[in-house]
């Protein structure tokens, strides 16, 4: 057998690697045809170490399948600690210097040189340095500059008040302020009549000042006056004028120079006046106000054409209505029309009230007129309204069966509560009478006719039933054939119609018989040659179900007997199995006719021969 032994590959990890904290590292094996690395490592594919030296170990595995190992050491130094400083707040001009810390060299944005002094602009700046420690690794810190602006004070505008007012002064624009002359910040204080210029210094949250002046003019107040007391009647105006200034307000909304109506009572109003520099004081007056009687004449109310009404109104004894109406006597209105009442009482006060009464016209209402025939119903509608009552128990729109000619009154209504009146008059017409006579009573199926005679009363025109199906005649007196293969009872109906077209109806029966045949015959021969074999009578117009057949012998017992049309003698005594001899029979056939109540007796002989 032949062995063959593969060398192992010369696998290579590659060169031990020293990187800064955060650099990726890729670590590529070679000598072989595939890599398998500890730690989860993937050949070829970069990752980012932990700080520290780590030993990595890679298994190459040829195309012979023979694996050898290798290793390397990946060195990941520390970033520096780099600090850039406490951040800095400065007020506008003051300069600023930036120190680094924690590495070896320092670079700064912005023009910035580590450690000298500079001036910035107000706001605030963020500056970057840059720290490099010996193993060359870098990281950065910032740090915030702040440069605030001066406070810009302001002492407040320039103020102008009357004498007497209180006076503020704030200053804005600060955190705190000082003021001279003896003034606190935000404290009222009254100055006296004059100009003074009062001057603030202001600091505000970051320790910055600045200063600012207001001026304060403290004016005299004018002299005004509301008036004289006034005294009226209640309903009555009041102009009140204030004087002493230039502009005038007055309390309770009364508007100077403008006449108002107040209430009854006495009220004092108060007027303040300003003059040119809207210094103002102010004065009162009374105004006295009487009451006017209590005077209601009512609600407007709305009334019908032609009804009376009444008017009563409520105030004192005194009142009066104009245009002739005393106070609770009914009258009746020509029209819509507006009442006035009058009162006065012993102060020389009055009031006057109005009243409409408001007439609806009442509703025109007609009910038309009707003809009817006799026993017909009718149905009375009113028009022009909205409601109707009738007379006599008749309903609006509900027919009813009047038995005489008549006049009936409706009352309609209107939306308006209004109503008049309108009469409908109903007239029955005189109706026909329908009568006739059957002129022959006596019909059978083989002789169906008669005619008919017409003795009706106030028609003109005629109807004839005959109950059979046939088409309806209108003939004055027909004459009509009923069927003949259908023996019964006929209703006859006779209508007839008036000239107005009122109907009248009579009717009437007729029988029509039906006609029978009998054949009997006299001899047969039950002798089994198969011709006339059975003694069967022959019948036509019979009951099937009301049928006798009794056969007798010489001593006039029976010896044959049947109920059914359809089964005769065969010649056996009783349908026993023997014959009974030659000779002549009786027979007896009881038979009911068909279509009638009526029965048939047939008696004969008949030779019996074999």
């Amino acid at each position: 057998v032949d062995v063959t032994v593969n060398p192992l590959p010369v696998v290579n990890a590659g060169p031990d690697q020293t990187v800064c904290e955060g650099t990726a590292v890729t670590l590529s094996g070679s000598g072989a045809a595939t890599y398998v690395w500890d730690n989860g490592v993937i050949d070829g594919v970069a990752f980012t170490p932990a700080v520290g030296t780590m030993t990595y170990t890679v298994s190459g595995t040829d195309a012979n399948g023979c694996v050898n190992t290798d290793q390397v050491d990946v060195t990941v130094n520390p970033l520096p600690v780099v600090n850039a400083g406490p951040d800095q707040e400065v007020c506008e001009g003051e300069q600023v210097t930036l120190n680094g810390s924690g590495a070896a060299t320092y670079v700064w944005d912005n023009g910035v040189v580590d450690g000298v002094a500079f001036t910035l602009a107000v706001g605030t700046t963020t500056y970057t340095v840059t720290g490099t420690d010996a193993n060359g690794c870098q990281d950065v810190d910032q740090v915030d500059v702040t440069v605030n602006p001066l406070p810009i004070v302001n002492a407040g505008p320039d103020q102008t008040v009357c004498e007497g007012t209180a006076v503020t002064l704030s200053g804005s624009g600060a955190a705190t302020y000082v003021w001279y002359n003896g003034v606190i910040e935000g404290v009222a204080f009254t100055p006296a009549v004059g100009t003074i210029t009062y001057t603030v210094t202001g600091t505000d949250a970051n320790g910055c000042q600045d200063v600012d002046q207001v001026d304060v003019t403290v004016n005299p107040l004018p002299v005004v006056s509301a008036g004289p007391d006034q005294e009226v009647c209640e309903g009555e105006q009041v102009t009140l004028n204030g004087s002493g200034a230039v502009t005038y307000v007055w309390d309770n909304g009364v508007i100077d120079g403008v006449a108002f109506t107040t209430t009854v009572g006495t009220t004092t109003y108060t007027v303040t006046g300003t003059d040119a520099n809207a210094c103002a004081s102010s004065d009162q007056v009374d105004v006295t106000v009487n009451p006017a009687p209590f005077l209601s004449a009512g609600e407007d109310f709305y009334s019908c054409e032609d009804e009376e009404i009444t008017l009563n109104a409520v105030g004192s004894p005194n009142l009066v209505w104009e245009g002739g109406i005393i106070d609770g006597v009914p009258f009746v209105p020509t029209g819509t029309q507006a009442y006035v009442v009058n009162d006065t009482l012993s102060t020389g006060c009055t009031a006057t009230d109005t009243i409409i009464v408001y007439i609806n016209p009442n509703p025109v209402v007609t009910a038309p007129d009707a003809e009817i025939c006799p026993g017909e119903g009718v149905i009375l509608n009113g028009a022009g309204a909205v409601s109707y009552v009738w007379d006599n128990g008749v309903t609006d729109g509900v027919m009813f069966y009047p038995t005489s000619s008549e006049q009936y009154e409706v009352i309609g209504t209107d939306g308006n509560g209004c109503s008049s009146r309108a009469t409908s008059n109903v007239t029955i017409l005189d109706g026909p009478e329908a009568s006739f006579q059957i002129l022959d009573l006596s019909l059978t199926t083989l002789d169906p006719t008669t005619g008919f005679a017409n003795n009706s009363v106030g028609a003109t025109s005629y109807e004839w039933n005959f109950g059979d199906g046939s088409n309806i005649s209108t003939e004055f007196e027909p004459t009509h054939t009923f069927p003949t293969d259908e023996p019964g009872e006929y209703e006859i109906t006779l209508t007839v119609y008036s000239e107005e077209g009122c109907p009248a109806q009579a009717v009437k029966y007729v029988h029509v018989f039906s006609d029978y045949t009998i054949y009997v015959p006299n001899a047969f021969t039950p002798d089994g040659n198969g011709a006339n074999e059975i003694f069967k009578p022959v019948m036509d117009g019979f009951d099937p179900n009301d049928f006798e057949l009794l056969i007798f012998n010489r001593w006039g017992n029976i010896i044959f007997e049947s109920h059914n049309m359809e089964v005769g003698w065969d010649g056996t005594f009783a349908r026993q199995d023997y014959q009974v001899q030659d000779g002549v029979y009786t027979w007896k056939i009881t038979a009911g006719l068909e279509y009638s109540n009526d029965t048939k007796i047939f008696v004969g002989h008949v030779t019996l021969l074999q």
